[in-house]
């Protein structure tokens, strides 16, 4: 039995460090979550204009365009409640913050990470931003969960891979204009498809409304106004909406407007300030989108501040 059990190691032994040397290939690269929770926890006290969202926001805001210094903090599929999650884990120490934007799009009000495609993105809260969930279930606590990636995690652990996409205030940087697909309008039937809630839940809208009012109490305890934006978007994804639910998103707005007097709200969903020049794909602003949008949103904020 000694014998087996020493020949069975011995076997193990390789595949074990292989595991190990790719699970460390895969932790050690940077990426778009550690390099936020970084930046963040480096120059928290500095920022002045905080951005949160999905993917709308992710690759639409563009601090660069600021006159105050302006952090993207948004990432793909992020939810309200991952919003909050990193807004609640820096904001004591954001003495600076002025406005906090908050895109609300079209799904949102419903939204929730764990019940859809990207679910496996919850890791990456876990991994680098420190969210809780169980330290026992390797779909959290494993990169090599999605699957082993040898030849990535050895380039990874010499440093010869870049899984960073952003700028160094955090607008994702892959929906550039060059990178466009020639097909890049008909993209609105699927995506808008994918974002309707046949049955919405009613009991998550309630939840998410009260997430973005913790937020909007914190903000108000801090002199600090909030700025919702539902984000421009190509005809092609417009005109596939659900009328019943584009209504309540925006109502989801307009109440927290008529609520707090710190917020403010600006619908851009079929701004004609937008054109095909400044669109990604149907629901997804291009660098030039994401400047013209900034460039607004700054003047906005100005505005508000001057009142």
């Amino acid at each position: 039995m000694r014998r087996f059990l020493i020949k069975t190691s011995l076997l193990l032994l390789p595949v074990l460090v292989f595991v190990v040397l790719c699970e460390t290939g895969h932790r050690t690269a940077d990426n778009d979550y550690k390099y936020k929770y970084r930046w963040l926890s480096e120059h928290a006290s500095r920022v002045k204009i905080l951005s949160l969202g999905s993917s709308h926001g992710y690759q639409g805001i563009e601090p660069d365009q600021f006159d105050d210094l302006t952090f993207n903090a948004a990432h793909v599929s992020q939810d309200l409640h991952y919003d909050e999650f990193i807004f609640n884990s820096f904001v004591d120490r954001m003495d600076s913050l002025k406005c906090l934007i908050l895109p609300i799009s079209y799904f949102s009000p419903w939204s929730r990470l764990e019940d859809g495609l990207e679910a496996w993105r919850v890791r990456r809260y876990h991994l680098y931003y420190h969210y809780p969930t169980s330290w026992f279930d390797p779909q959290y606590n494993l990169e090599i969960y999605s699957g082993l990636r040898p030849r990535t995690a050895l380039r990874e652990i010499l440093g010869k891979s870049n899984n960073l996409y952003v700028t160094e205030l955090g607008r994702g940087t892959r929906y550039n204009k060059e990178n466009r697909s020639d097909n890049w309008k008909d993209t609105g039937i699927l995506a808008a498809e994918r974002h309707t809630r046949d049955n919405p839940d009613t009991n998550l809208y309630q939840a998410n409304l009260l997430r973005v009012r913790r937020m909007i109490e914190k903000c108000r305890e801090k002199h600090a106004d909030v700025l919702l934006i539902t984000m421009p978007a190509y005809i092609t994804y417009r005109e596939n909406l659900k009328e019943d639910q584009l209504s309540k998103a925006i109502s989801f707005c307009l109440s927290l407007k008529e609520e707090y007097d710190n917020v403010y709200y600006l619908d851009m969903l079929a701004d004609p300030r937008f054109t095909e020049d400044d669109f990604y794909d149907s629901d997804h602003l291009n660098e030039y989108g994401a400047a013209k949008l900034s460039y607004i949103l700054n003047r906005a904020i100005k505005e508000r501040q001057m009142d």
